[in-house]
């Protein structure tokens, strides 16, 4: 029961949300940096990009994929949030709180996987 290793549950909430502030951050940051450079790092002709339909489904993706990330990462802070005041904590059982941990990352991930595709797509084109 007194497990040093064991997190309080507000502890627990605070460390969550923490992630949710970083995820919340490099998604943007990764928004911000794409729309930044994309016409650097693509070919453009007469101010579109000038690559292949798959290409620009990736980056479409990508940018898609990021928003998602901010968002769920910002609705699940919200909601933790709100819960800490009333209650103390989440229960780990909840479904809400499983999927609020997987879902921001998820989507972080696959928005970068699927810009670095189009990268990589477009270097051996």
């Amino acid at each position: 029961m007194n497990d040093p290793q064991r997190l309080e549950p507000s502890e627990t909430v605070a460390a969550a949300l923490e992630v949710y502030k970083q995820i919340i951050t490099l998604g943007a940051g990764s928004i911000v940096l794409i729309g930044t450079f994309l016409k650097n790092i693509f070919p453009t002709a007469s101010g579109t990009l000038d690559v292949g339909w798959f290409i620009k489904l990736c980056i479409a993706a990508a940018f898609v994929l990021f928003g998602l990330s901010l968002i769920v990462a910002a609705g699940f802070m919200t909601y933790y949030s709100f819960y800490l005041e009333r209650s103390g904590a989440p229960h780990r059982d909840n479904f809400t709180y499983q999927w609020g941990r997987v879902l921001p990352l998820a989507f972080f991930v696959l928005g970068t996987i699927s810009f670095g595709a189009a990268v990589l797509m477009n270097l051996y084109r």
